[in-house]
């Protein structure tokens, strides 16, 4: 199952309280009451005075990551096409964050290159012990 992201914004300017993400595999679809439960930065405002849009699955994921963005409250519907994008600033990376997604690459290559290597060897004994062996069939 893939779940689609829900951008919360204030009702009466637009602004993003949280983005939620997108979700795939064994999810289960929420409800605003559970995610009000779940993340902090929705716990301390009126439930009334928010409200969110729920874009489709792959909506542009590159800005969410890329770029501050805020909900046109004119429009009617309000739903993803309202999204509007500030590209002159592009959201900052803290360093620390930017240093650690590096590290996890580098164990990912490193896991991935284990991984193949881990088939090959595996590959290569049931290859042998099919040759060697007579009982097994050809």
């Amino acid at each position: 199952m893939q779940i689609s992201r829900k951008i919360y914004y204030l009702k009466s300017t637009g602004v993003v309280i949280l983005t939620t993400g997108e979700r795939e595999g064994w999810v289960v679809e929420t409800t605003m009451a559970d995610d009000i439960l779940t993340y902090p930065a929705l716990q301390n405002i009126p439930p009334d005075t928010i409200s969110f849009i729920q874009c489709n699955y792959g909506y542009m994921p590159g800005y969410f990551k890329k770029f501050k963005y805020s909900i046109d409250i004119t429009k009617n519907p309000i739903d993803q096409t309202s999204i509007i994008w500030d590209m002159s600033i592009p959201v900052k990376i803290p360093v620390h964050v930017k240093n650690d997604v590096e590290i996890l690459q580098e164990k990912v290559d490193a896991s991935q290159d284990y991984s193949s290597t881990l088939n090959d060897t595996v590959g290569q004994f049931m290859d042998f012990i099919f040759a060697n062996d007579e009982s097994l069939p050809q």
